[in-house]
């Protein structure tokens, strides 16, 4: 009698209570799939009004968050590329290829005021994907300022360890020893050893 009415209200509330994530899901899934369709073609605008979509549906959608940044800068809008892959990262830092792609786009002179989070970046995407060219380039950005060039300093030696051969490696780490005082001694070194191969 009434634990069976109390039972079936209570099956019934937690029903209603389901339904809108239920349907959230089914909205995510069917903008995400329109996403991906409109990515094939190349209509980039659909695509990311549909990532956009999938992100009312779900705002801690992965897909849809990193869609609607590919699909922009596509699309030619760099601008909100940029800012959207921001927002992506804070939400899923581990995201490599994003990483990468936004410390890219951050060394372009247009956004050279934001140098510091291209080095951020890169770091980021290195501790989770060693890749040799986006060391040599986070060294060359570190080399560029005084502040930071004993780091740039340890990401040669790092790059160096891996192939001591590279003579276009050297020649930028020799350039930067020579560049600060500090470090005069191991230039004279690093020019002594260039002796002693010829």
């Amino acid at each position: 009698g009434r634990l069976g009415r109390h039972f079936r209200s209570d099956v019934a509330a937690a029903t209603l209570a389901a339904a809108p994530c239920a349907s959230a899901g089914v909205a995510e899934s069917w903008y995400l799939a329109r996403g991906r369709a409109n990515m094939k073609i190349d209509n980039y605008a659909a695509a990311i009004e549909a990532y956009e979509s999938a992100l009312r549906a779900n705002p801690r959608s992965r897909e849809a968050s990193r869609g609607v940044g590919v699909a922009r800068l596509r699309n030619g809008e760099t601008d909100r590329a940029v800012a959207d892959f921001d927002r992506h990262l804070a939400a899923f830092p581990d995201d490599a290829d994003i990483v990468f792609e936004q410390a890219r786009l951050l060394q372009w002179s247009r956004y050279a005021y934001r140098s510091r989070d291209a080095i951020r970046y890169l770091g980021m995407g290195l501790a989770l994907r060693d890749d040799p060219a986006r060391r040599r380039e986070l060294a060359r950005l570190l080399g560029r300022d005084r502040a930071t060039l004993d780091e740039a300093l340890a990401e040669y030696e790092r790059l160096l360890r891996q192939t001591p051969g590279d003579a276009a490696l050297r020649e930028e780490r020799l350039r930067l020893l020579l560049w600060d005082p500090r470090h005069r001694d191991a230039a004279v070194r690093e020019l002594e050893a260039r002796v002693r191969e010829h």
